[in-house]
């Protein structure tokens, strides 16, 4: 069950590091020699304390580690990256805690004595992980064509911060002190999840809601594998870059209030997204869609608004607004003449549908902007309420307005790390 504020632990990676004495001149393998002091082995021990058996918001997948890549510093100078694969055996399970994965014997990391700064990547695939290696994580960007880039080899995962140690050698007196360091990770993609928060919020004064589905749109191609502390990422101050974002291309079934297991929970991911602004363009938001029939249907004959037969979800109708109110024909040419007569608003449902928008995170708890969508974090819309019909088409937001407050949508949103942020909406229409 998701639980309000609650900010579970993330993944730690304990590393445990071990020395062997030769030369001190080290190739890089980069075409750079650099005195870093003696060469050494470095083992890797992961301590994965929260588990999908101890954390109710995650599910198996979401926990799950297939790779671990393991990144060296030497203050800004890139020493090398390794890659290990749980399934290979690289890895073997601690014999007193089953939470606790250790490097097998013979693979040990090459590195050296002295100052180091480390960093680890958790199931990222081979090209980002190549990508990130000899790169400053925290400033240098990387792009993905969609979120599920980041979630295609199990869910990616990185450092939080940077990970410094004084590796001394293996007779030092303090080597069991000093060569053992921790460091955690969290994913890289947030995740979002709408809910009917009852079943009368589907029911609105006209007719009834059936059917309601959602995607994400805004989703940020760019990001920082190291995050920053201030939560700035790549295109935090270029308000003008909506290149950058791209649309959801599949809807899923908004999730019933009484569903509370994670594995049965509809979701969608996607990536972190900050912005010093509050334009529409520069912000990830949920695009809610929903079916709706209206309780009666007219027509128009001759001069005389007629009452007609029903129709069901699925079905295409037409909205015309006169002074205010509204009236649904299923006829078009019925609509039409009708709007015509008497000065009014036609809109066109088809397949009955009606779309809404949903800005996340409008009360940050930790420090980010309003409308900021953070890793590691759940975004829980539930729909508290539909007031009246959305937009007749799945149009695009105007990136150059301001976000306001939906009107015909009525939501609350709860965050936690694998962090859930739930927000209850009313979906207000025109």
């Amino acid at each position: 069950m998701m639980k309000n504020f609650k900010y579970v632990a993330m993944m730690a990676a304990a590393l445990t590091l071990g020395l062997s004495s030769c030369s001190n001149n080290d190739d890089l393998g980069n075409g750079e020699t650099i005195d870093t002091g003696r060469p050494t082995k470095m083992t890797l021990a992961i301590t994965q304390p929260t588990t999908y058996a101890t954390d109710g918001n995650a599910t198996a997948a979401e926990v799950d580690i297939k790779t671990v890549d393991v990144y060296i510093y030497s203050g800004s100078t890139f020493i090398k990256r390794e890659n290990f694969k749980v399934d290979d055996g690289d890895f073997v399970q601690d014999s007193t805690d089953p939470a606790v994965w250790k490097l097998a014997t013979g693979k040990e990391i090459t590195t050296t004595t002295g100052a180091k700064n480390i960093y680890v990547g958790v199931n990222l695939s081979e090209e980002l992980a190549g990508k990130i290696a000899g790169t400053n994580p925290g400033t240098f960007a990387q792009t993905v064509a969609s979120a599920a880039a980041l979630n295609s080899d199990g869910f990616a995962m990185f450092s939080r911060t940077t990970t410094t140690a004084d590796l001394v050698a293996t007779d030092a007196t303090d080597y069991d002190t000093k060569n053992t360091v921790s460091t955690t990770v969290a994913r890289l993609l947030a995740k979002v999840v709408v809910k009917e928060k009852s079943s009368s919020a589907t029911v609105a004064p006209e007719g009834k809601f059936h059917n309601l589905k959602f995607t994400v749109h805004n989703v940020n191609t760019k990001f920082f594998p190291l995050p920053s502390a201030t939560f700035v990422d790549p295109n935090h101050e270029s308000q003008t870059v909506f290149s950058d974002f791209i649309k959801g291309t599949s809807y899923t079934n908004v999730n019933k209030s009484t569903v509370t297991d994670p594995e049965d929970i509809k979701a969608i991911y996607t990536t972190e997204n900050t912005s010093l602004g509050d334009l529409q363009g520069d912000h990830t938001y949920v695009h809610v869609e929903a079916a709706f029939v209206p309780t009666t249907i007219n027509g128009w004959v001759g001069e005389n608004l007629t009452t007609e037969a029903d129709i069901n979800p699925g079905d295409i109708f037409y909205r015309v607004i006169v002074e205010g109110k509204n009236y649904y024909f299923s006829d078009k040419d019925q609509a039409t003449a009708y709007a015509s007569a008497k000065t009014g608003t036609l809109t066109e449902y088809i397949g009955g549908l009606s779309y809404y928008n949903v800005f996340l995170n409008p009360n940050p708890a930790k420090g980010e902007n309003k409308f900021d969508v953070l890793r590691n974090t759940i975004y829980t819309v539930n729909i508290t309420k539909i007031n009246g019909l959305g937009e007749g088409k799945d149009v695009a937001i105007d990136p150059e307005v301001p976000i306001v407050a939906p009107t015909n949508l009525s939501v609350e949103i709860d965050i936690e790390d694998w962090s859930t942020n739930d927000q209850d909406s009313e979906l207000t229409g025109k």
